[in-house]
């Protein structure tokens, strides 16, 4: 509601305020203070704090009330029933608004369409390619060296002086076997991430669906 309080409001017709008189019950203090300007300082002092306290701050002619207030008719903007009104409008707004939330969700597509979809479904995955490791060839030397019959002496100063190279042939099968497990691992990864990616992507077109 629009409401005009400025104009609303009565318009008072009061008398003017009368000029004041000059105020006078204080005369006698003045000349009381006058004259107690000559003694000693002590009995000045106590005679003047008497003196002030016999000062009259109230004048009995002067009108201080402003009377009766006026009665203000209760019509347009000053009439307090309006806020009740305004108050009653907004209740019954916030209500319809409520009832047209609540009967939007009723003719919505319903519960059983807005579950979530389920992600427990199995998704097919491609058989993970093995990578193929080749038999190393035995080599004929070490049979040949162990026919030769060598005294264990010989033997032991054999080892030493190959000990080096049979440690770098042995580093590098070992570097092959660590390549190939970390090719199998590398594609055993993606097969899994574009399982999920997969799955991710028909989620979000059954979601989509959904909401359309």
């Amino acid at each position: 509601l629009d409401l005009d309080v400025a104009s609303a409001l009565p318009q008072l017709d009061l008398p003017p305020t009368p000029e004041p008189e000059r105020y006078t019950a204080n005369d006698h203090v003045t000349a009381d203070v006058s004259r107690l300007m000559s003694g000693e300082t002590d009995d000045r002092a106590a005679n003047l704090a008497e003196r002030l306290h016999e000062i009259d701050t109230r004048d009995s002619e002067v009108v201080t009330s402003p009377g009766a207030p006026p009665r203000v008719p209760l019509t347009e903007g000053t009439d307090p029933a309006q806020l009740n009104e305004q108050i009653n409008e907004g209740v019954t707004q916030s209500r319809a608004m409520r009832d047209e939330a609540a009967q939007a969700v009723i003719n919505g597509p319903g519960p059983e369409q807005a579950q979530p979809i389920a992600l427990d479904e199995a998704y097919p995955v491609d058989e993970l390619v093995q990578p193929e490791i080749v038999a190393p060839e035995m080599p004929t030397e070490p049979q040949a060296y162990l026919e030769m019959g060598l005294p264990p002496e010989v033997q032991t100063a054999f080892d030493q002086q190959q000990q080096a190279a049979m440690e770098n042939s042995l580093a590098e099968a070992r570097t092959q076997m660590d390549e190939a497990s970390a090719e199998r691992d590398q594609q055993r990864a993606a097969a899994v991430a574009e399982a999920q990616a997969q799955a991710q992507e028909q989620s979000e077109q059954a979601d989509e669906q959904q909401r359309t």
